[in-house]
């Protein structure tokens, strides 16, 4: 069989734009182009390299600049989640000493006092008022709108 037969002819390298025959350069020529051609694949090879490294440096900062966000996101849907939670009755204590009527809650960790007025006009109305009168000032503090509450 042998090997297949090669057009000579048809070999060319593409320089400064124009398309020449390989056939037409002597053989020193030839080993000159060999050995700058193999310099360009190694020099473009080297470029690719950096452009990867500089790239993988950019993807890391990136990347923990999306961990941090996350965190973030995290503790801002934690804190509206908390902030809108419902607050129940079992959860509100009321207080109908000296001259004030006061609501204590406790919300995120922290007691809160909630003053509702005087114990003359808001002495003798019954709990159920009072929770309502303290879930509307939580309501307005800590929550999105709300116009209703659960009653447990």
């Amino acid at each position: 069989m042998g090997r297949h037969k090669i057009d000579w002819d048809s070999l060319y390298i593409i320089e400064k734009g124009k398309k020449r025959k390989l056939v037409d350069y002597p053989f020193k020529q030839l080993s000159g182009i060999e050995s700058r051609l193999q310099r360009d694949i190694k020099k473009k090879k080297e470029k690719i390299q950096k452009l990867k490294e500089s790239i993988k440096k950019e993807i890391i900062s990136i990347n923990r600049d999306i961990m941090l966000t996350k965190g973030d996101l995290t503790n801002v849907r934690y804190m509206i989640k908390e902030k809108s939670k419902e607050f129940s009755n079992e959860g509100i204590t009321i207080l109908r000493g000296g001259k004030w009527v006061r609501g204590k809650v406790r919300i995120m960790g922290k007691v809160r006092w909630v003053h509702i007025g005087s114990a003359d006009k808001w002495g003798k109305e019954s709990d159920e008022v009072l929770y309502g009168k303290i879930k509307e000032k939580l309501g307005k503090h800590f929550s999105k709108d709300r116009t209703t509450f659960k009653n447990r």
